[in-house]
């Protein structure tokens, strides 16, 4: 699984993909979770029970512009395993700064 977000996408929302299992000779329900990768926990399982990713934390390109979130699905008895690369997308939310608090000129007249 692959997904790109930028960095100024909101809190809550959904991830644009759905993880999708398939279990032939069990019709249990399926449990999900994030088992590695998720630096600073920026992200959640919706539901225990879906394959629904959302934002929790603010995501900064500047400090980490990608993750590799590793999933773990369970019937009840086994564990499958799949992983979702999350691209941050830069976007301009730094204001322009003046590297010196202030400056001076001499002006020669001549």
């Amino acid at each position: 699984y692959s997904v790109s977000l930028r960095e100024d996408v909101l809190l809550g929302e959904k991830l644009p993909l759905n993880l999708r299992v398939d279990d032939a000779d069990s019709d249990a329900q399926f449990t999900f979770r994030i088992a590695s990768g998720n630096f600073k926990n920026a992200f959640g399982v919706l539901s225990p029970h879906a394959g629904q990713l959302s934002v929790r934390r603010r995501l900064d390109f500047e400090t980490r512009s990608a993750y590799r979130l590793e999933m773990g699905v369970s019937d009840g008895l086994f564990w499958g395993w799949a992983s979702v690369d999350v691209q941050v997308i830069d976007v301009d939310d730094t204001s322009p700064a003046f590297l010196n608090a202030s400056y001076t000129a001499d002006r020669k007249s001549g």
